[in-house]
């Protein structure tokens, strides 16, 4: 009989932070594993944090961003083996909608190797995984809706 695969959950949060430039709705879009990824700003929930404490607080670490929640806007599940667990891990990752307010991209700290603001209706084009670009195409709907209702 086979051994069981140990198995651990995971939640994290994360945030689609976004502003207007010249009329135009763009994104925060992190960057790392050598320019290969790109992908949303996010991490695991904190002891004693709530996962919107979580997502302003992994945003602004990932990003050099401040932003303010607006709405919660998706959950997304994935798997991953992780070798230093010996385990399968079962990740929830809880986006929320935030506006931003003020800091700078080049302050991101040293997990991302860049920081790039992306127009929404490229974000098929620029993020790698397909989940988080469905998280994207709902949030850019919201993000019309209150800039230009």
């Amino acid at each position: 009989m086979r051994k069981k695969q140990k198995v651990i959950d995971v939640n994290s949060a994360g945030g689609v932070i976004y502003r207007l430039k010249n009329n135009v709705p763009e994104f925060c879009v992190i960057v790392h594993s050598q320019g290969k990824i790109k992908s949303l700003p996010k991490g695991e929930i904190g002891e004693n944090e709530t996962p919107e404490e979580a997502a302003v607080r992994e945003v602004y670490e990932e990003t050099g961003l401040t932003g303010k929640i607006v709405e919660k806007i998706g959950t997304i599940d994935y798997w991953f083996y992780s070798k230093e667990s010996n385990a399968k891990v079962h990740k929830y990752v809880h986006y929320f909608l935030m506006e931003y307010l003020e800091g700078d991209i080049r302050d991101h700290d040293w997990e991302v190797e860049d920081v790039i603001w992306v127009p929404v209706d490229r974000a098929e084009e620029v993020l790698t995984f397909k989940n988080e670009r469905e998280i994207v195409s709902f949030a850019s709907e919201k993000i019309r809706l209150r800039a230009f209702g």
